[in-house]
């Protein structure tokens, strides 16, 4: 694989693909779209093909990892945005992806410790205050090695070349990866409503061309590799698939889970969600679930209980205490501030209102009261009485085969 650095931004402007690829207007990488969660794909590459969109939740890893002599780091993040555009005729086509781009949120690496997230994250590493994203934009495509295929699924192995930022650094990459392409069945629903891709690829770049300081070689090594890993899909994570919720309400709520999860900015993401509950001040529903985004989401690393309280306290109101929904989620707030009894109250209140909804919405609220009943049990003295006895029991020694 052969890197180059770009200088000037005005060579950047200039790259254009070479022959055989969708022509771009410019290198540069797509802005995200109002949800924060799916980028604005631009009208072009629209037409040429099938757009298939990052899912965060589908599996998707991006992975950086360096070896140092003392300290090995790997750092993943599952919350990538992007999309690929791929042949409305794939079996004509040259190759597999005519386009693609994605973002990394940089806030949102971890490796798991906090000193060494710091380290990573912190002014002399990626500068996550200064440098919010790394980007990455598809070029071109070579090598293509096309694999057999059954049930309609297409694979293939090849080379993707395109422009990585990191920092300040612009380089030149080719990613060897693979391809696969799968038919939506109703086996996925639980995963996705549409036609999945899958796009995998590793590659190495010297770690100073990654903006990481390399003084110490204890802690950093000379190289540092790229792993990414998404599962794609034809149905974005910002389609509104529940007619309760309007897209302007969906796209509300996504862009203050990018604020505070993506990008870890507590500060500003409460802020916006304030601006949430008075918008939203008759919506029963969507306060609910904002709530729920707070209490539920993984990789929160600061849940505000007084604003989840704020929210669900008028949700309550507008309901009259008889949303099976609302309830369940003050149970859950109770539960996460430590209050078991107060979580089995409200989660028995919820049960006792589960006529209107779904199965599939009902199920989880069940199983809710019954994670707390089990825990409260299991915190509750047992009477000394029935202590003793089952300590006898246990005493006692087990019978012979002969008796």
């Amino acid at each position: 694989m052969t890197t180059r650095i770009i200088t000037s931004c005005a060579a950047l402007a200039a790259t254009l693909v070479i022959a055989g690829s969708v022509a771009l207007a410019d290198a540069d990488v797509p802005p995200r779209a109002a949800s924060g969660q799916t980028l604005d794909i631009p009208e072009k590459q629209l037409d040429q093909g099938e757009v298939f969109h990052v899912l965060p939740a589908l599996g998707t890893q991006f992975v950086l990892r360096n070896d140092a002599d003392l300290l090995l780091s790997v750092a993943v993040c599952n919350h990538v945005v992007g999309y690929f555009v791929a042949p409305f005729d794939l079996e004509a086509a040259r190759t597999p992806l005519l386009a693609g781009a994605f973002r990394v949120p940089v806030p949102a690496l971890r490796v798991g410790a906090a000193a060494a997230d710091q380290r990573l994250l912190g002014s002399t590493g990626l500068d996550a205050d200064s440098y919010p994203e790394i980007t990455f934009i598809l070029t071109d495509t070579r090598d293509v090695q096309r694999e057999e295929g059954a049930d309609g699924r297409y694979a293939c192995k090849l080379s993707l070349l395109g422009q990585l930022t990191i920092k300040d650094q612009v380089v030149d990459i080719e990613i060897p990866a693979e391809v696969r392409r799968v038919p939506f069945t109703w086996q996925m629903q639980t995963l996705t409503m549409g036609d999945l891709l899958v796009v995998r690829g590793s590659w190495e770049l010297p770690t100073d061309k990654c903006g990481l300081s390399t003084d110490s070689a204890d802690f950093i090594g000379p190289t540092t590799a790229f792993d990414i890993a998404f599962g794609c899909s034809t149905v974005p994570p910002d389609a509104s698939l529940d007619p309760r919720v309007s897209r302007e309400t969906l796209y509300a709520q996504q862009q203050f889970l990018t604020r505070l999860r993506d990008f870890d900015d507590p500060a500003d993401a409460y802020a916006y969600g304030r601006e949430l509950l008075s918008k939203f001040r008759d919506d029963a529903f969507a306060l609910t679930q904002l709530a729920m985004l707070v209490l539920t989401e993984d990789d929160i690393e600061r849940r505000d209980c007084a604003f989840v309280e704020q929210a669900l306290k008028r949700a309550n109101e507008l309901t009259s205490g008889q949303d099976a929904n609302t309830l369940n989620a003050l149970a859950r707030l109770s539960y996460q501030r430590g209050d078991l009894a107060g979580a089995v109250a409200h989660a028995q209140e919820a049960v006792e209102h589960l006529e209107n909804l779904a199965p599939y919405e009902a199920f989880p609220i069940r199983q809710a009261l019954q994670q707390y009943e089990a825990e409260q049990s299991a915190l509750t003295p047992k009477p000394a009485a029935e202590s003793a006895a089952a300590d006898h029991t246990a005493d006692q020694p087990e019978p012979s085969a002969e008796e």
